[in-house]
This record gives C-alpha cells, structure tokens and sequence, in this order.
C-alpha cells in the first residue's frame, strides 16, 4: 500500500510516503503473511498566497502478520503532521489514488486475489479499512474523486498530529502473494484561504451594463480587465489602480493582486472632458460636487414674479421677468458649492383665491388681496432669486464673503375687479445691476433693487394711510412683502435678489437685482461674466456688467430672461482659464 500527499490549491503534490504489501509465506498446513512497511520520511510544503501549509508523514513502520482461523484483526498507526497558517483553516481527506478501494494482489499468475474496504463501521473476514478513532470503528477508503475526511479544524501555525490506524483481517483462505493499494492524503485550505476578495470602487462611475465584477479571484489566477471597463458620463476611463499599481484596463492576463493581500481594492481613474448638471426649481437647497479640479462655468435665471388676474381680464397685471447671470468659478477636487433655485411668484386669480400661499422660494415677497368697496383688487407673489454659494443657506442668510453669483425674481403684478385702471400694474423686471421698476397707471410701483440697502424712502401709499409699517422693507436677498393681507392701501410684493425689490401701491412690485461682483466668480477669452435683464439698465463695468435685451423665454437659454421658476446650471470648462 502506497501512501500520496496532496496539498492543494495551486497545484498536486505527489509524495510516496508508504509502501504496503502483503506476502505470504507457506509450507504444508502452515500460513505465514508478512507484511513488510517500508517507508522513507517526507515532507510537502507549499505557500496558498499569503498563507502556508505543511504535512510530513512519520518515520518507517514495519508490519507482520499471518493468517489464522481465529481472523484477528492486524493493525499499523500511520502518523501525519502538518501545520497551517489560513485563518479560516483547513480539511485533511483521505483517498486511493484509483476507483478500486480493494487490496488487488499483485502479479501476473492466476487467480489473482483480492482483499476488499469494508462496507461497514468494522471489519468483517477478509476485508481492510482505516480508523481514526484508535481501532474503535473503521471505514472504507473513498475511491478516487471521493474524500473520507480526517481533520476539520481553524487556523493553526503550530505543528499538529493525526494518527490513522490501517487494519486488516483475513483468514486461511486468503490467496498467497502481495498485495496494494495507493493511498492519497490531501490538505486543502478553506475557499476563503484559496481567494482573495476584490472590491471595485468605480470611483463616480458605475459598472459596465449587463457585466458581473468578481467579488473574489483565486491566488496568482489573473484576470481579463478589458472585460470590466466602468461608465460614466461626461469622463473618459484612465484605467485602475489598486494603490501599488497602476492598470490601463486593457490588460488581457493582469495580475491584479501581486503582494497576496487578502483584499484589494480597484479604483477606476478618469480624466472630465465634459460635464453639464442642471438644477430646477425644488423649492430644497441642492449641491453639486466638483468631480476634478479646475474651471465650472455657472448659469442662474431668476423666477418669475406672480401674475394677478381680475375678473374681468381688462386690467390684467402680469409678473416681471427673472434675469440671467453667468461667470466662471475654479473649485478644488470634490468642493462642494450649493444651489438655491428661486421659485416663480404666486398668482393670484378671481376673487382673491390664491393658488400658492406664502413667500415665493429664495426671497419673493408674498402674495396679497386688498378687498375695496370698489371690488376686490389682486396681486400675486415676487418671483424668488436663484444664487449658488458656498454654504448651504438661503440667500438672505450667505454671508457675502460665501456669495459666488445670483439672478434677480421679478415683481409682483397687481390687478382689480374693477374699471379703475389705476389700479393695476406690471411687475417690474429683475435686474442686473438694478431691477426695474413695477407700474401703475396712477399709484406708485416698487423701485428695483440695486447693488446696496435702499435705505428709507416714501410713496404715495405712505402719505395717504401711513402704511410703512404694514410691509417687509426689501434688503440683501429678499424682496418686499406686506405684513398684512388686508390694508385699505394695497401693497404689492418685490422680487427676490442679491437686493430685493420694493412693494409697490396699487401698482406692480420692483424687481430684485442679480450679483457677479465676487472675487471667486472670473472670466475667460470666451466667457465673460455678466447679467442680462429685460429692458433694464444696462452697463460695462467688471463687477456689474449688464446686457439688456428684448427677448424672453419660459425654457433656460444663455442671455434669456425667465419667465415661470427659475433655473441653474454648471457645466466643465478645462483645468485653465
């Protein structure tokens, strides 16, 4: 009988440890069986990754036996040891090395003889088995492909021993001659010692669609990279890195994990070639993160102030326009800046019923009713401002220091129920440098709002009923709102801006003004910042440059003042200016 390690994985390890067979010896009416055990000592040694494992048999035994009617059970102890560093630790099986588990008698001559495993917990006349238990019960060796195990324990870097008992019981009529059988013992570490775990962080991208990444890969096994390329928009794929080494993903045969760590992870490289994030109306702050260093052109459109409607559509007043600012701004790898998008004014239709109620998102003035014994008159809501910033608050909150660029909301239209034209108004436009003015036919409409506080200031309003006191004065990022919905003089809501506009007296509110004065916000050969307005002031100094145009639309167009909400985007330029 020959015994055989196998240590696995990576590779078999055939060592020739045993060599058992069975003889026998005779004369008339006397058996003798001898079964001479020769054996050399032998070591199989062998590293799975980062881990090792070892297993020696024991020194040379010899075996001798002969055959007799009482068929007494003859044994040998075959002693292994081994060690293993794996963690999670390993099985030792026990095998033959062909799909016979017999004792065939060795030979040419006939009949040829046969000794075969045991088919239970002992042994019956003229069969074989192992034991692990110190001869207390034995079993059949497994044939080839099957596995008897005989150790199943963690980790442990220390030498250990496991002793098995061969037995065999025959009798007198046993066939005379020698008789084998290979014997292979296998030491396999446990499938999470035989891999490595691979985490693939795709680093802002996603995983190519309809493709598996392995979570595990054999130890030295390579893989075909070329198959895992990640996605993202707006990027081109650089290739991996998994922190030692750097990979171009195209590698057919890479190995991904040379040091034999337990895990690597496999970073995805990109290089931004173009990028566009746009931003609607939420009425929630929204952020956006820069993806690499350098140059984000950044576009705001203002909302829209509210329209007031009438009953009868004569005197109808409709909310001014939104403007549009534009400038570049450089952001470090992963800055985060946040985005306010202002929300359009509330409308107000017949009868004072409102179809929102409250202050327009990012600084609109509220909207408001005025009921009159000349019928009722109506005013809708300042169209709120759109800014980004660096800090996650509203506009009336950013410290000017954290401002980067803003576009006005327009004022609020005014309207009546009545035949009285005087009492209705067009809500004046945001602004650039100053917002427009709103109108009215008799009354007064709201100033715009500039590039500082308005400061005190008197209407026709104020000198009839004294109402100062009935309203929100306009400031840094917030347009003017009426404290109070019923007031015999009606007050009619400014639009949200870097200053916000006015309330006007019976006639439309002022328009809030835009921002590109900060020292974070620059220009190129091909862009430079500036805001446009809508038949408003215009001016070519740095810090406030103004476009005025005569052209609107509800969609975000470059140079377009916005009707509805307002509208932000960002979008790459390069890593220079």
């Amino acid at each position: 009988m020959s015994f055989i390690f196998n240590v696995l994985p990576a590779k078999k390890m055939h060592r020739k440890i045993l060599i058992f067979c069975v003889g026998l010896l005779g004369g008339v009416g006397y058996f003798s069986l001898i079964c001479p055990v020769h054996a050399d000592h032998h070591v199989a040694n062998l590293e799975v990754g980062p881990y090792k494992m070892s297993m020696a048999n024991d020194s040379n035994i010899l075996l001798r036996f002969t055959p007799t009617a009482e068929q007494s059970i003859h044994t040998e102890d075959s002693e292994l040891s081994f060690s293993n560093t794996c963690p999670y630790g390993a099985s030792i099986t026990i095998a033959t090395d062909s799909p016979s588990n017999e004792l065939a008698q060795a030979g040419s001559g006939m009949p040829l003889g046969a000794i075969p495993a045991t088919t239970s917990t002992s042994l019956s006349d003229n069969s074989w088995g192992y034991s692990v238990d110190s001869g207390s019960s034995y079993r059949p060796v497994p044939i080839l492909g099957g596995a008897g195990v005989i150790y199943n324990k963690s980790a442990q870097a220390n030498q250990e021993k496991v002793s098995i008992k061969i037995g065999i019981k025959t009798n007198k009529d046993a066939l005379p001659g020698e008789y084998t059988q290979k014997i292979v013992y296998t030491l396999v570490a446990d499938e999470q010692c035989q891999e490595h775990a691979i985490v693939w962080d795709f680093n802002g991208g996603s995983q190519k669609t309809g493709v598996t990444y392995p979570s595990r890969l054999g130890w030295g096994n390579t893989i075909n990279l070329s198959g895992f390329t990640p996605e993202r928009e707006g990027f081109v794929f650089l290739g991996w890195t998994n922190g030692e080494e750097e990979f171009t993903g195209t590698e057919i045969t890479a190995n991904i994990n040379p040091s034999h760590k337990d895990m690597i992870s496999m970073k995805a490289k990109w290089k931004l070639t173009n990028l566009e994030k746009n931003f609607e109306f939420t009425e929630a702050s929204q952020s956006f993160v820069a993806p690499e260093a350098g140059y984000y052109k950044l576009e705001v459109w203002g909302a829209q102030g509210g329209n007031a409607k009438g009953g009868t559509g004569v005197h109808d007043g409709g909310g001014g326009l939104g403007s549009y600012s534009v400038g570049l701004t450089h952001l470090k790898a992963n800055e985060k800046v946040y985005i306010y998008v202002g929300g359009g004014g509330n409308n107000m239709g017949r009868k004072g019923i409102e179809e929102k109620v409250g202050d327009s998102y990012n600084g609109g003035g509220r909207a408001t009713i005025q009921p009159w014994t000349g019928g009722p008159l109506y005013a809708g809501g300042g169209g709120g401002a759109t800014h980004i910033g660096k800090t996650d608050t509203l506009l009336k909150d950013t410290n000017i220091s954290d401002l980067i660029i803003v576009a006005g909301g327009g004022g609020a239209g005014t309207s009546n129920d009545c035949s009285l034209p005087g009492h209705r108004g067009q809500g004046g436009h945001a602004g650039g440098n100053t917002g427009t003015s709103g109108n009215s036919g008799v009354w007064s409409g709201g100033i715009g709002g500039s590039q500082q506080p308005m400061g005190d200031y008197t209407n026709s309003c104020d000198v009839q009923t004294n109402s100062r006191e009935y309203e929100i004065i306009p400031g840094y990022g917030q347009g003017c709102s009426p404290n109070s919905q019923y007031r015999y003089a009606m007050r009619v809501a400014g639009g949200g801006g870097y200053y916000g506009g006015q309330c006007g007296c019976h006639g439309g509110g002022g328009g809030g003004s835009g921002y590109i004065g900060s020292d974070l916000l620059v220009s190129n050969t091909n862009i430079t910042k500036h805001m446009t307005c809508y038949a408003c002031v215009a001016n070519d100094y740095d810090k406030t440059r103004t476009i005025s145009v005569s052209h609107y639309s509800s969609d975000p167009t470059p140079d377009y003042p916005k009707a509805a909400n307002g509208y932000a985007k960002i979008t790459w330029v390069g890593n220079t200016l």
